[in-house]
């Protein structure tokens, strides 16, 4: 209700009775009181836990930070790069093994009955079994295994195990 009167010309509001204006801000304060009261005590427990998460988010990157990453082992070779070089046995026989898949055998000359010096080439199998084959003869599969500058063979053939250091 508005009362307006009119004296000497000019206009005076005697009484002004209109609904006070509101902000928007109001106004969608009111209406999400209405729709979000479901909502309301998820937003009271995110508003109590938002300090401890940002505080747990910067502890968490301060330790990330602090520490040192890991070094890495060292992976060793395959062990086709392995195999390559010269290996020595206990007895003196030596064994070279070549990174294009061939190798070499010294012959023996002291004994009753000589060895001449053998080449062969070579294959892998698998990780364990590397497959030998001596200049007209068939292939034979021997079982190794190399552990640093140690390598160890078995032949299944006539059973026995040898065991050569690489040579320095």
């Amino acid at each position: 209700m508005v009362i307006i009167r009119f004296a000497a010309g000019r206009q005076e509001n005697l009484l002004y009775e209109k609904e006070p204006l509101r902000s928007p801000s109001t106004k969608f304060r009111s209406l999400f009181g209405v729709l979000g009261s479901a909502w309301r005590p998820l937003l009271d427990f995110a508003r109590v836990l938002r300090a401890p998460i940002i505080l747990g988010l910067i502890l968490t990157l301060a330790v990330a930070a602090c520490t040192s990453s890991p070094t890495p082992t060292p992976t060793p070779p395959p062990i086709e790069k392995a195999i390559v070089g010269q290996w020595v046995n206990a007895q003196g026989g030596a064994i070279y093994f070549y990174a294009d898949n061939t190798g070499f055998i010294p012959g023996i000359e002291a004994g009753a009955e000589p060895v001449p010096d053998s080449k062969f080439t070579y294959y892998f199998q698998d990780k364990t079994h590397l497959g030998i084959v001596m200049e007209g003869q068939s292939a034979i599969v021997i079982e190794i295994r190399i552990e640093g500058d140690k390598m160890t063979w078995r032949s299944r053939i006539n059973n026995t195990e040898f065991v050569y250091q690489r040579a320095r």
